[in-house]
């Protein structure tokens, strides 16, 4: 392997990297307020595994989360003070298309390109129709129930106005593409091998990162009022673009932490989404108030705006074999996402 320097030979290279990609300081944060899923890390000396890259990419979207929310915090604080850790469960993302978006590939092609050589594989598809929106789940080949799946969402601006559409391609035509040239060849070589070496995997996993933010330039405020007028989902994507919309957490009783937090006072949904079989049950906090920056007529304007939260789920496993049911819910997800209607 290329190897790094700054490695010993005794070190685990997950929890190296996991070291120098979210700094001690964080990554101490994580070890101690996320659960490591039962995955087999790779031995000192030997590349990093899809699913290992996979999970370090999750742990750092979760260390952003957890600064830009801070219920998202308060409550992993809570939990580690109870004694339990966090299993991630889902990450969402937000995306457009029938829209042009500047040099950021439409709506899930986006996302998909640095998933697939990831490990994951796009395995069920959710009409949204009340919210002209549609999602994704893509679930891990190797480890589907220990690593977190993503819930990507593309909203159709085709479905919207006239006026809508021209807004939204003012909003995102300057968008830029996060993946260079070095970073698409080295995911072609993590497609090829399933794995990487440790300099390699530290090269591409920031960039990686990164596609999880805003790649356009702040919104004109008329566009993003335009926005708002006839899609909650596309105004927040006009201030916070590809971050995380919500991350999950994988409870064992979502009603009973549903209460808890309720009475702790936080900013929890007013009642648990359950599936229509009953076997997947969510609830989540509403989120929080961001500042973000709009240009206008009369110059740069702050505005409060909605962010970012923190979901909760409980799955039950299949009756007919036992496999953990980690399908999603089309009538559940468009109750979370009202989370960030503002």
């Amino acid at each position: 392997m290329s190897g790094d320097q700054g490695q010993t030979d005794a070190e685990c290279p997950f929890q190296y990297a996991l070291t120098k990609l979210a700094g001690p300081r964080d990554a101490a944060d994580l070890r101690r307020l996320v659960a490591l899923p039962a995955l087999p890390l790779s031995p000192p000396g030997a590349p990093l595994t899809r699913a290992e890259l996979a999970h370090l990419l999750n742990l750092l979207l979760f260390a952003d989360l957890l600064q830009r929310v801070p219920q998202a915090r308060l409550y992993a604080e809570d939990e580690a003070c109870r004694g339990r850790l966090l299993f991630l469960d889902h990450g969402a993302v937000r995306s457009v298309v029938e829209v042009e978006q500047g040099a950021l590939p439409p709506g899930r092609a986006a996302f998909a390109r640095l998933l697939e050589p990831l490990g994951f594989r796009q395995v069920a598809v959710y009409p949204l129709q009340r919210i002209r929106m549609t999602g994704y789940a893509y679930c891990h080949a190797d480890y589907p129930e220990q690593l977190a799946q993503f819930f990507v969402s593309e909203l159709h601006a085709a479905q919207f106005s006239e006026d809508f559409r021209a807004a939204a391609t003012a909003v995102l035509g300057s968008s830029i593409d996060p993946l260079d040239g070095e970073s698409l060849a080295l995911l072609e070589q993590l497609a090829r091998d399933a794995a990487l070496p440790l300099a390699e995997a530290l090269a591409l996993l920031p960039a990686l990162a990164r596609c999880f933010r805003r790649h356009h330039d702040p919104p004109w405020l008329a566009d993003y009022e335009r926005l708002r007028a006839e899609s909650a989902e596309m105004a927040w994507i006009a201030t916070e673009g590809s971050a995380y919309n919500h991350v999950t957490d994988r409870v064992d009783d979502v009603q009973a932490l549903s209460e808890r937090q309720r009475a702790l006072g936080r900013p929890i949904k007013d009642s648990v989404e359950i599936s229509r079989d009953g076997s997947v049950r969510q609830t989540a906090f509403r989120a929080g108030s961001v500042t973000r920056l709009f240009r206008g007529d009369d110059g740069p304007q702050l505005l409060q705006v909605p962010g970012s939260f923190i979901e909760f789920i409980s799955r039950d496993r299949l009756p007919t074999d036992g496999v953990l049911d980690l399908r999603f819910d089309a009538a559940n997800a468009q109750g979370i996402f009202r989370m960030t209607a503002g």
